[in-house]
């Protein structure tokens, strides 16, 4: 049975949580090997590093271009709930979404009633009783 992502996890943090744990789990690495995966965690801590940056970055570039739309519209007029219409698929008050009628559906079944009627159902929607 393979470990599932969570459970590595779960034993790397458990193998590292302490001094005499992490000794434990590296004592058959040698010198060599531990200074490769300390070079290794440090490209990790690196990418890592980089990756919250470029995510703050990315934020406040956001949250600039947010200010640029609230001061386009606070000098044009534009009210939320006209912008908000624009940019969405919601309707502004008043207005209804115009519906498309819907194609007949032909019958496919038929049934007798307990009068000894004969309908027509189309297989949508719940079963008739007879």
């Amino acid at each position: 049975m393979a470990l599932s992502y969570e459970a590595k996890a779960g034993a790397l943090k458990s193998a590292i949580a302490s001094v005499k744990a992490l000794s434990t789990a590296t004592r058959d690495l040698s010198v060599a090997e531990l200074e490769d995966i300390i070079e290794k965690v440090k490209q990790v801590i690196a990418e890592r590093q980089q990756a919250e940056i470029d995510r703050a970055n990315r934020l406040k570039a956001f949250e600039e271009a947010f200010k640029k739309i609230e001061e386009i519209r606070e000098s044009s007029g534009m009210s939320d709930e006209l912008l908000a219409a624009r940019y969405s698929k919601v309707p502004l008050s008043g207005e209804k979404k115009e519906r498309k009628p819907r194609k007949a559906v032909v019958p496919k079944y038929r049934y007798t009633t307990m009068d000894g009627e004969e309908k027509l159902w189309t297989g949508q929607g719940k079963t008739p009783l007879p």
